[in-house]
């Protein structure tokens, strides 16, 4: 058993942490960035943010009847939708809940997957198993959809033509935004694929520098950063494809024909 020392930081100690964002605050305030409120907020957001959740957490984890981290797990994934709404750069109404749709189908999947075939948790909603993992899993998730829905409204935007020409020679919905998916999904599917690529190596990720830091086994650690990495490439791959199936159906009829109207609404 590793018998090395837990260090724990106190509220003083987080407050001199606060003394780096001078470094990034010079650099803005040097090149004019305008962005040093921005910073500043965020990390004083942030700060409350995690104070909170912590205190939650505290308390969902001691308890052990199933809804409670069931009901925490739903909230999260609702405010996941929320926020993808509000990070894209063509939203639409009602995008928020369809997002959720997404996210939760791609976040619940792997996780539930993961916990019942892979860890093995008994019972498997076990909170400190459940509610850290999909933590880690929902928040990829969200970024897929964000960043594959923005590259598809793109794409479409930039190959319209393209996409009616297809169209006209009798092509599907889906063959004829073929190329526009393939962009689209490269483009989510990359960051975890190439965070696969140098893990280990150049980057440690969080779950092993935490469990690391809290005196746990590194080759545990690593057993279960793997593990969390599958779950998200399976999950990012979900969200990706669920979100960009959103956008053909939102663009396009059943009948293969462009929306035209709602093209000219959301992508102008």
């Amino acid at each position: 058993m590793n018998s090395d020392p837990y260090y724990e930081i106190s509220a003083v100690s987080l407050a001199v942490g606060f003394i780096l964002l001078v470094i990034p605050s010079g650099f803005s305030k040097l090149l004019r960035l305008g962005i040093v409120k921005d910073l500043i907020w965020g990390a004083v957001r942030a700060a409350i943010q995690l104070m909170i959740v912590g205190a939650l957490l505290g308390w969902v984890l001691s308890r052990r009847e199933p809804y409670i981290p069931v009901a925490g797990l739903f909230l999260m994934l609702l405010s996941a939708g929320i926020n993808a709404q509000r990070r894209q750069k063509f939203p639409y109404p009602w995008l928020w809940l369809k997002a959720t749709g997404v996210i939760v189908t791609a976040t619940i999947l792997p996780l539930v997957f993961i916990l019942i075939f892979v860890v093995r948790a008994d019972p498997w909603y076990t909170p400190r198993l459940m509610i850290p993992l999909a933590g880690m899993v929902m928040g990829n998730s969200m970024s897929a959809v964000v960043l594959g829905l923005d590259r598809f409204y793109a794409g479409f935007k930039d190959r319209w033509a393209l996409i009616e020409a297809r169209l006209a020679l009798g092509a599907s919905r889906y063959q004829a935004c073929l190329p526009v998916v393939r962009g689209a999904a490269r483009a989510s599917l990359l960051p975890i694929i190439n965070t696969m690529m140098i893990i280990g190596i150049v980057h440690l990720p969080g779950m092993i520098v935490g469990q690391i830091t809290a005196g746990g086994d590194p080759n545990q650690a690593a057993r279960y950063q793997l593990m969390i990495m599958y779950a998200i490439a399976t999950a990012n791959a979900l969200a990706t494809f669920g979100v960009i199936f959103l956008g053909i159906s939102r663009f396009m009829t059943n009948h293969h024909q462009i929306r035209y109207e709602t093209v000219r609404e959301d992508l102008q």
